[in-house]
């Protein structure tokens, strides 16, 4: 192999990796509705190039677990994942979905902020929920 052909590899590596990583997804947060004493928040994004890792974290980075994660291999051969995560009224006041893609080095986020109406909402239905399970 020459210097020229090992250069033109070097660039290619270089050159071919931002442009791929652009083609992923950011990761989209949604409130899917009631769950399990809180409010089930789903994370979902596509076109990852290996199986990537999702992490939760709160406001203060620390990290928390799914309580469900789907990764599905598409037509295309890219990976496309799918997470859930339940805040309870005891949550914090932001959540951020991270997902990474170990192979790449490539880290997406997106953060949901939780105002405290949403907070009290979780606690009325929550009361709700246990006075009609009383009758």
């Amino acid at each position: 192999m020459t210097v020229d052909t090992l250069v033109g590899c070097f660039i290619f590596i270089l050159c071919i990796s931002p442009l791929l990583s652009d083609l992923v997804s950011d990761p989209h947060i949604h409130i899917e509705g009631y769950q399990d004493g809180g409010i089930k928040i789903r994370c979902a994004a596509e076109g990852w190039h290996s199986v990537p890792k999702v992490l939760w974290k709160d406001e203060d980075g620390h990290n928390t677990s799914s309580v469900s994660e789907t990764t599905i291999q598409n037509e295309n051969g890219l990976f496309d994942i799918d997470a859930t995560y339940i805040v309870s009224k005891k949550s914090n006041r932001k959540l951020s979905c991270w997902i990474r893609d170990e192979t790449l080095n490539e880290n997406k986020e997106s953060t949901l902020y939780i105002s405290d109406e949403l907070s009290t909402k979780i606690e009325a239905l929550e009361k709700e929920l246990e006075w009609r399970r009383a009758r």
